[in-house]
């Protein structure tokens, strides 16, 4: 993560090392909080240091890091978890997993920000406007590129590829506003779902009939794994609606439901070209990173799940316990956080309560 003046601290779940600190009596922080899907979804990516390495190759568009950048790139994925485009839900929402919502001990400092610049508390770390300013200051074929190449590569690295997997080029079309600033939009015989309207066996009168709804053209290379059944975007071009279609592929109708019914990748709130490109690409995206994220943990059975179904389905439950030390947390459930405390020798129970008095103290100042 950050220590607040954008030197990364990657957080990492180690159990082992964690335990060996508490039983000692040395922690950094500790929290009662639920843990779900999401909260595990983003621990495995401050593992395989996703935010750092691809972070190092992103287009900024920021000559000085006020914010550092790889929380900026985990606002947006944590935007795409909660299938929203609108930056304003983003506070509430970094408010909503446990281990973002311990973001402001590990980066805050005194004012729950990165600059140091705050002269009161703040409810989220970084503000909504500025995160969304970000983005739309990114060039957007910048943006594209980076997907396509160096994000390709970190995917690769960790064995994202099935080498005995297949590659899918195919098309589909994502129905915009009806607002003249959507550039490169083109009205096309589509549904309102993107669905190209099969107008070949229709008289004149019925052609006449048909909606043109405009729309941009998604072209996607899509890795379908052999071993384990994971779907990855490995590529994808974004263009006017009138782009001639590509040869259609086949279990790929199935990975279009999902972008467009279920990860909203035709909800856009801005005609921005900027923020329509961070949109899909941080959509295809993090749908790839979960799909890493199950074939690492072989949870390939639930693949196909929609998000909101992993979401729901996939928790550990509540009252877990949250504990970091170092550059390590771990999370605990009650009857194995209680057990370890229980048998805390004398001198590690000492060093452990004079932590909390102070923890309660300071909690008793910020709240004064």
């Amino acid at each position: 993560m950050s220590d607040g003046v954008g030197v990364p601290i990657i957080y990492e779940e180690n159990r082992i090392k964690v335990i060996d600190a508490l039983k000692n009596g040395w922690i950094d922080y500790l929290d009662l909080a639920d843990w779900t899907f999401q909260d595990r979804f983003f621990a495995f990516l401050l593992g395989i240091r996703f935010f750092e390495i691809c972070g190092a190759s992103y287009p900024s568009p920021r000559e000085k890091e006020e914010v550092a950048l790889w929380f900026l790139l985990a606002c947006k994925v944590q935007m795409k978890l909660h299938t929203t485009a609108a930056f304003d839900e983003l506070p509430g929402i970094l408010r909503s997993g446990a281990v973002l919502s311990r973001v402001k001990f590990n980066v805050g400092g005194n004012n729950g920000g990165f600059n140091n610049k705050n002269k009161k508390e703040r409810s989220s770390p970084v503000h909504h406007d500025t995160a969304r300013k970000f983005y739309k200051d990114t060039d957007p074929m910048q943006m594209r590129h980076w997907h396509n190449t160096e994000v390709q590569r970190f995917i690769r690295h960790n064995r994202g590829f099935d080498k005995h997997g297949i590659f899918l080029l195919d098309q589909t079309h994502l129905v915009v506003p009806d607002n003249a600033n959507y550039k490169d939009a083109v009205r096309m015989p589509v549904d309102e779902h993107g669905q190209l309207i099969d107008m070949s066996g229709m008289t004149a009168e019925q052609k006449k009939a048909i909606k043109y709804h405009p729309c941009y053209a998604l072209s996607e290379l899509l890795h379908i794994g052999k071993e384990e059944p994971s779907f990855i975007f490995a590529g994808y071009q974004l263009g006017p609606g009138n782009v001639d279609e590509l040869e259609q592929g086949m279990p790929i109708e199935e990975r279009h439901r999902q972008i467009k019914n279920f990860w909203r990748i035709n909800k856009f709130t801005s005609p921005d070209r900027s923020l329509v490109e961070a949109h899909v690409l941080f959509t295809l995206l993090t749908y790839s990173l979960v799909q890493l994220y199950l074939n690492k943990n072989h949870l390939t059975a639930i693949a196909n799940k929609t998000i909101q179904s992993l979401r729901s389905e996939e928790q550990i439950g509540i009252n877990s316990v949250i504990v970091y030390s170092g550059a390590y947390f771990a999370v605990f459930d009650l009857d194995d956080y209680t057990e370890i405390i229980i048998d805390l020798n004398e001198e590690a129970r000492s060093r452990l309560q004079k932590w909390i008095k102070v923890f309660k103290e300071r909690d008793k100042f910020k709240g004064s």
